[in-house]
């Protein structure tokens, strides 16, 4: 299908989903907000973490600032992003979330002096999305932002941990997503022998997981060719 085709389709089911978000009870979405932090802190990928980049949540999204707070807590270092120009952010440490404040979009965002953190020491990526699919695709926003940050790593251009080919990468990437959520996704595969998950550091990208409600949750999501499939998914 033709690149703009798909990016019609995902504009189109782009309004439908955040519609569907918009409806989504607050007693419903705090529910969901716990189930999914719960899964989260108890992933192994979690625990052995040192970096952990995590988006900074807006209201309508799976809430990330609590669990932000208990990893700072629990001793972990924590990245959020910081937009630049179009399409573009870089990951910058915090130590507390009063260190963020509103940017011109309204999302929570560090100040520019924080410390900005090289890709490669980065060791978990927490994602969000408008929605996903079962095979771990995410519909995002449209900007583009986690797609490029994530297909940068196929380049050595930082450390040679990254020296992944862009054939290579979205190989890795599409055949090991994993669910993790109360059903088993007969879509999603469990384990994935191109990547190890036991030690910080050892992979060629860090470990990517998305996070969406179950409402937002479809069976497919367009696909265009710089799409990246996050590793887990989470839902609740």
């Amino acid at each position: 299908m033709p690149e703009d085709d798909i990016q019609k389709q995902k504009h189109l089911l782009r309004k439908r989903m955040l519609s569907l978000r918009s409806l989504i009870s607050v007693s419903d979405a705090k529910r969901s907000d716990e189930a999914i932090r719960s899964q989260l802190l108890s992933l192994p990928q979690y625990k052995q973490a040192q970096m952990i980049f995590c988006y900074a949540s807006t209201a309508k999204e799976v809430d990330t600032l609590v669990f932000i707070n208990e990893a700072l807590l629990a001793g972990k270092r924590i990245c959020v992003p910081l937009c630049l120009n179009a399409g573009i952010m870089q990951a910058q440490e915090i130590t507390s979330l009063n260190e963020l404040s509103k940017g011109k979009m309204g999302i929570l965002e560090p100040p520019m002096s924080a410390a900005v953190i090289p890709k490669h020491e980065i060791d978990m990526i927490v994602v969000p999305c408008v929605a996903a699919d079962k095979n771990g695709f995410r519909l995002g926003y449209g900007g583009g932002y986690y797609d490029r940050y994530l297909n940068n790593y196929r380049t050595a251009s930082e450390t040679g941990h990254m020296a992944a080919s862009e054939n290579s990468y979205r190989a890795v990437n599409e055949t090991s997503c994993r669910a993790a959520n109360e059903t088993s996704y007969s879509g999603a595969s469990e384990t994935s022998a191109a990547r190890s998950t036991g030690n910080a550091h050892n992979d060629l990208v860090p470990f990517a997981v998305l996070l969406c409600r179950s409402q937002l949750l479809l069976d497919a999501v367009p696909k265009a060719k710089h799409d990246v499939c996050a590793d887990l998914l989470i839902t609740g």
